[in-house]
């Protein structure tokens, strides 16, 4: 059974569940393994964990609704390889426009443009604050592990709305609105690929590999 694991409704509503596949809300950042407790009880026999959602593009192709796999996660504490033989598989379903490629995993919101490039200065192809807690977590539990996320904003872009309180809304409303229809974009887009990837990806495999 594969385990879709989100932090945002929005994130989540374009996820079909079903037998085969399980979606769990998360809580943001470090705090994201905590949305996992007690999995074995609740998911049963669950042999793969997805990281899904919205990430920040820090590549100038990507735009919003653009899907990235990460080959491997890179975290304040190392980095975390997906299985090749998973990522392969996991390409295969997904075609020729999913962007491939380092993902960075960070602590904090990527606020300014600034940051978002110093990102990619590195090679890595996008940003999240949750995927590298995930890695982690899976390759404690001996669970196979893959990152799949859209864009949500780019990587030459300032974030104007940076959190989600009633306030920050109200101050911004047209900002509210654009992240409201972006929001729409890349939610379906992560929905539909991984409708694409649960045929193909409920057999289990060799789990991911790690290092610092």
């Amino acid at each position: 059974m594969i385990l879709v694991s989100a932090c945002f409704g929005i994130e989540a509503r374009w996820i079909d569940r079903g037998p085969d596949v399980r979606v769990v809300r998360t809580p943001m950042g470090v705090r994201a393994a905590e949305g996992l407790a007690g999995w074995d009880r609740d998911f049963g026999s669950t042999d793969l964990l997805i990281s899904a959602g919205f990430c920040g593009g820090l590549q100038k192709a990507l735009g919003c609704g653009d899907l990235v796999l990460a080959d491997r996660v890179r975290a304040d504490d190392g980095e975390i390889y997906i299985d090749a033989g998973l990522l392969e598989q996991a390409r295969r379903a997904l075609g020729k426009t999913v962007c491939v490629g380092p993902y960075a995993a960070t602590a904090n919101v990527m606020e300014t443009r600034q940051a978002k490039q110093a990102l990619a200065a590195s090679g890595a192809v996008a940003v999240d604050m949750e995927s590298g807690v995930l890695g982690r977590w899976a390759a404690e539990h001996d669970v196979r592990f893959l990152v799949l996320r859209a864009v949500l904003d780019s990587w030459d872009e300032d974030l104007v709305i940076r959190d989600a309180s009633i306030g920050s809304v109200l101050r911004h409303p047209l900002a509210a609105m654009k992240l409201g229809c972006r929001a729409t974009t890349a939610g379906r887009a992560v929905g539909g690929g991984i409708a694409r990837l649960r045929d193909t990806l409920n057999t289990p495999e060799t789990g991911q590999r790690e290092e610092s």
